[in-house]
């Protein structure tokens, strides 16, 4: 861009440089326009998040055999400390046009979030993840086992919660139990569990920024306008798989697994939103007595918490899936190079959405 034009503002039309390239010239990028009378710097205009991240960790695992080998016990565990100080881009300046670098924080002394320049949004955590279990061969042929895990994933960079504060770790956990077959000298291998898996906390762009910003700007309160933000979701899973893998001969391999959830339910979801919700609705309902706009984006506030109602079942949940498949290869034969495969993959009717009831 030019910076001696007659606009300060980078992005006005008359700072941008022009250039045609020819196929047998090729212009050299990392070379300034030679342009009498006129300087040119690179614009360092961006849409990019800046973003220092440190992670350090330790970790332990280990793996014991018992009573002959029968009794397999494994365990592990890992502790993170996560640090993190993203900015990005807030705003542009005024005059110049050069990207503002901050974050969506509360100031100091402030009650709402707002876009502050320079600032940072830290995230400074230590966190456990930990994973143990066992299988134990009561028989050759039969074995039960218990596997428990936690895990974590840390937030990216992106636009915080509705208050203000910097996005949490998000937790996931899972308990299975189940019973494991070899039979008929191995030729067949199967394998039931029951799991019962949780997820906490894990952020999602799903909102209504600028529905709230309508009602406080028809409210004349644009002081109270909330920034794009980032909610979270906690869902609950339980169910049941099977799995099934037979070499009745040296040729023929078949596979087969069927899992049937029973119970996939949000158990906390858009909490931010819900308690701004609280703790503005009976003001917003009184203007939307008599606000037609104001009705109008309260209701579809109302609409989004009603369909993500807590212990509804989540969208796109199935009653079963199943797989098959079989692999035949012509092992001794002339065909020997040859192999032949077929399946199938049955899936039951999903839910595909939530009617739109009243919020209570």
């Amino acid at each position: 861009m030019q910076t001696n034009g007659t606009s300060a503002d980078l992005t006005n039309v008359g700072n941008e440089y022009h250039f045609r390239e020819h196929w047998d010239n090729p212009v050299d990028f990392g070379v300034m326009p030679n342009v009498p009378g006129a300087t040119f710097d690179y614009a360092g205009f961006t849409n990019l998040i800046y973003q220092r991240k440190f992670t350090n960790y330790g970790q332990l695992a280990t793996v014991n055999k018992f009573l002959n080998d029968r009794l397999t016990v494994f365990l592990g565990g890992r502790r993170d400390h996560v640090y993190e100080l993203p900015r990005s881009r807030i705003g542009d300046d005024a005059v110049t046009g050069q990207p503002t670098l901050g974050a969506i924080i509360i100031p100091p002394g402030g009650k709402n979030a707002v876009a502050t320049a320079s600032a940072k949004a830290v995230t400074d955590k230590n966190v456990i993840g930990k994973n143990g279990g066992a299988v134990f061969y009561v028989f050759p042929w039969l074995g039960v086992h218990h596997n428990s895990s936690r895990t974590f994933a840390t937030p990216d960079a992106g636009n915080n919660p509705i208050d203000g504060r910097a996005p949490g770790i998000s937790f996931s956990g899972s308990h299975e139990t189940g019973i494991k077959l070899n039979l008929w000298g191995e030729k067949v291998h199967a394998d039931v569990r029951h799991h019962n898996s949780k997820q906490t906390d894990a952020l999602t762009t799903t909102g209504q920024a600028t529905q709230i910003n309508t009602i406080w700007t028809q409210l004349g309160r644009t002081d109270l306008n909330t920034p794009a933000y980032r909610d979270t979701l906690s869902l609950a899973l339980d169910g049941y798989e099977f799995e099934w893998v037979a070499n009745p001969t040296r040729s023929l391999r078949i596979m087969a697994n069927y899992s049937r959830p029973t119970d996939q339910r949000n158990v906390d979801a858009l909490p931010g939103l819900r308690a701004y919700y609280t703790e503005h609705v009976a003001e917003w309902k009184a203007a939307a007595a008599t606000n037609p706009t104001v009705q109008n984006n309260l209701t579809s506030i109302e609409s989004l918490l009603a369909s993500n109602a807590a212990l509804a079942t989540v969208n796109n949940f199935t009653k079963y899936r199943a797989h098959r498949y079989a692999t035949c290869s012509f092992y001794g034969s002339s065909f020997k190079w040859l192999a032949a495969g077929a399946g199938v993959n049955l899936v039951s009717p999903a839910k595909v959405g939530s009617g739109a009831t009243p919020f209570a």
